[in-house]
């Protein structure tokens, strides 16, 4: 009874997930990401300017609620390279992180040639690059090796299997030990290709 319990369940796993549309792609873009910080840090680091880097992933995107002429519902959960950190002056700090947001998407299936969408979901984030470019200044140390935050963007879908995007990444956690907030900010533009 139990193994016919399983194979029933394992079963209807299989037919759910291949009754969705699933789709999976590739991303690529740039990012503009800067500190966001207040007080001590705020002044010292009053003349910072972002950095600008590549952020590169791949995705997959399981559409769940799909009718005609309405809204259109998926999740899309993804592992990126994101280049994130600031310049101050002469002084570059480099903070790579391997992002894995998991996206809820909502797209207007307006079953036309350009379909808008937004999406909004949390972000997890693991520190793969802790380096400063000038003298013995160093980020290592104090810098977490995790960051959260949320993710907001705007975006259109095209026949091409292609979509363009905006997306803005708000951390939630100071980057470096500190009471005072320093949290990573920044904003991508990609282009993604359904490529299954």
């Amino acid at each position: 009874m139990k193994r016919l319990v399983m194979v029933t369940v394992v079963l209807w796993c299989v037919s759910f997930v291949y009754s969705m549309n699933v789709n999976v792609g590739l991303g690529i873009g740039g990012n503009l990401a800067f500190l966001s910080t207040d007080g001590t840090y705020d002044m010292l680091l009053s003349e910072r300017s972002p950095r600008l880097g590549l952020s590169v992933g791949v995705y997959c995107e399981y559409e769940f609620m799909i009718k005609e002429n309405a809204l259109g519902l998926s999740v899309q959960p993804g592992v990126f390279y994101s280049m994130k950190g600031f310049r101050v002056d002469d002084l570059q700090v480099n903070l790579d992180y391997l992002e894995i947001p998991v996206l809820l998407k909502a797209r207007l299936a307006l079953d036309q040639s350009i379909e808008p969408y937004v999406l909004t979901g949390p972000v997890l984030s693991l520190n793969m690059v802790r380096e400063s470019q000038i003298g013995s200044y160093s980020v290592s140390s104090d810098d977490k090796r995790m960051d959260m935050g949320l993710i907001f963007g705007v975006g259109a879908d095209l026949n091409a299997n292609l979509s363009f995007d905006i997306r803005a990444n708000f951390g939630l956690v100071n980057v470096i030990e500190s009471d005072v907030r320093n949290q990573n900010h920044s904003v991508a533009l990609l282009a993604s290709y359904d490529f299954m």
